[in-house]
């Protein structure tokens, strides 16, 4: 650790005491991100945002952090919660807000904070590890790459403050907004993606028992009236779909005010490489502009080959990872004899 000696950091649980303290340092990361990608969110360089986020980060259930101190200094902190699910299982996350390092401090110390905080994790059988880190902070996405951290998901923004006005629509091809009529077609688009990112190379699972959930939900987009769904047809079909509306929990240390979110981008097979999708998402940003919004943040599997290429050409670049480790469960009882020496 730059400047200071390992022997005189101490790893000590985290307590609500400590919010104030952290919230500085929280405060001081959000400001060097800021400088590093000015189009970040400021909220949180407000020491009192911060002191707030973190309250609502700790107050969650089964939340634990750990913090490490130099004396009486606070160097870093990092808390988490477990967030059981079905796809997962027992998992934990350690979420944008919950590390912070003080200025200077050298990265490696995440390796002990982890430590810390995972070995609980571990005996309680939470064997899958998440976290979100801004790509403007790369130091720290190499120390959780040097804990066996993998890129799975990409958090994405795009500034929509020089977008101009597309042009028409090519002959054959009309673009409108879907209505509370179509319901069962939205409904009809909503196997699209799941059936994509099963496949190679993403092998992203959806279980069987989801797929009537995944439609009911696709189905409602055309009745909620904070969704907009622009809707593409050749020939009075309906070819390809996307929607846009608020995020429901933006991220407040990688998504801006005044942001829209894009999801549900989705073309029928028959009908894909003819750059219809291309077509949308010009008109969706430019209305999304139009309606007064400076951002729009969306999210993709890294392994996404066909995302991860064709958003980019719109202004969408990468401001996050969602890393993840996951734990050989095997551990839980192959730990060696206790009396073998270690190795």
């Amino acid at each position: 650790m730059a400047g200071i000696a390992r022997s005189k950091v101490e790893i000590r649980p985290f307590s609500e005491n400590l919010i104030p303290q952290a919230a500085g340092l929280l405060a001081a990361r959000q400001s060097r991100l800021r400088q590093a990608d000015p189009d970040l969110p400021g909220r949180y360089e407000s020491p009192a945002a911060a002191q707030q986020g973190l309250a609502a980060l700790w107050s969650k259930p089964q939340t634990t952090g750990v913090a490490a101190y130099e004396g009486d200094r606070l160097l870093a902190y990092m808390i988490g919660s477990p967030k059981p699910e079905p796809v997962w299982g027992r998992n934990a996350w350690v979420h944008s807000p919950g590390l912070a390092l003080a200025d200077g401090v050298d990265p490696s110390i995440v390796a002990d904070l982890y430590a810390a905080i995972g070995e609980a994790w571990v005996r309680d059988g939470v064997f899958f590890h998440f976290t979100m880190t801004p790509v403007a902070e790369p130091e720290i996405v190499q120390a959780w790459f040097a804990l066996a951290f993998g890129i799975e998901q990409v958090q994405a923004l795009a500034d929509l403050r020089n977008v101009k006005p597309p042009p028409p629509p090519p002959p054959g091809l009309t673009i409108r907004r879907a209505g509370p009529a179509d319901a069962d077609i939205l409904a009809g688009f909503s196997d699209l993606i799941w059936r994509e990112l099963i496949k190679a190379p993403v092998w992203g699972i959806t279980l069987p028992e989801a797929a009537g959930e995944i439609r009911t939900g696709y189905a409602e987009l055309a009745t909620d009236p904070s969704v907009t769904v622009w809707m593409a047809e050749v020939d009075r079909r309906v070819v390809a779909i996307q929607g846009y509306w608020e995020p429901d929990e933006p991220d407040e240390v990688l998504v801006p005010g005044k942001s829209v979110t894009i999801s549900v981008l989705s073309t029928l097979l028959e009908e894909r490489g003819k750059g219809i999708q291309s077509v949308l998402t010009r008109h969706g940003l430019a209305q999304a502009r139009a309606a007064g919004y400076d951002y729009c943040e969306t999210d993709w599997r890294s392994a996404n080959r066909g995302v991860a290429r064709s958003l980019p050409r719109f202004g969408f670049r990468p401001v996050g990872y969602r890393l993840v480790r996951r734990v050989d469960a095997r551990i839980a009882w192959a730990r060696g004899s206790e009396s073998a020496a270690s190795g």
